[in-house]
C-alpha cells in the first residue's frame, strides 16, 4: 500500500515537472503574434473576398489558420463591390513586431472608392481588423 502511494506521488511530481518545463518559455514576444507577410496578405484577401461575396464579418471559412474579422463598416451592412490590396504598409517594417498593416482600396456597392488600412495580427487565428477598429480596441484610438 505504501509503495502504491509512493508511485502515485512520483507520477504526480513527474507530471508537474513536465507541466512546469512546458511553461518555462517565458513571456510571449511580439514575433509570437506576427504572421508572416504572405499569410497575413492571404488572410486579408480571404476576408475581403468573403465580404464581397455578401457574407457577414466574423469568422471566414477555409482555414487553417482560422481567420476572424473585425470591421465596423462591414458589420453595419455596407456591401463591397470590389477591392484592391495596394501593399503592405508597416510603420515598423523590418522590425518583426506585430501587427502587419495593409493599404486597401475598397469600392462599396454605393459610393466612391476609398483607401483604408487593415491590420493583421496573430498566428492561429489570424485577426483582420479595419485600422480604426483596431485602434479603438487596442486603446490607441486616433
Amino acid at each position: 500500500m505504501v509503495l502504491l502511494k509512493t508511485r502515485g506521488a512520483v507520477a504526480f511530481l513527474v507530471a508537474g515537472l513536465h507541466l512546469l518545463a512546458g511553461c518555462s518559455r517565458g513571456p510571449k514576444k511580439d514575433e509570437d503574434f506576427t504572421p508572416p507577410p504572405d499569410k497575413a496578405k492571404q488572410a486579408l484577401e480571404a476576408a475581403l473576398n468573403h465580404w464581397q461575396a455578401g457574407h457577414p464579418p466574423k469568422d471566414v471559412p477555409g482555414g487553417p489558420p482560422a481567420v476572424w474579422v473585425v470591421d465596423s463598416v462591414w458589420k453595419s451592412g455596407q456591401q463591397l463591390k470590389a477591392f484592391e490590396i495596394l501593399g503592405e504598409d508597416n510603420p515598423a517594417a523590418g522590425s518583426g513586431s506585430a501587427p502587419r498593416y495593409f493599404r486597401v482600396r475598397l469600392t462599396p456597392a454605393k459610393g466612391q472608392p476609398q483607401e483604408v488600412r487593415y491590420v493583421v495580427v496573430g498566428i492561429d487565428p489570424l485577426w483582420v481588423y479595419r485600422e480604426k477598429d483596431f485602434d479603438s480596441l487596442s486603446g490607441t484610438g486616433k
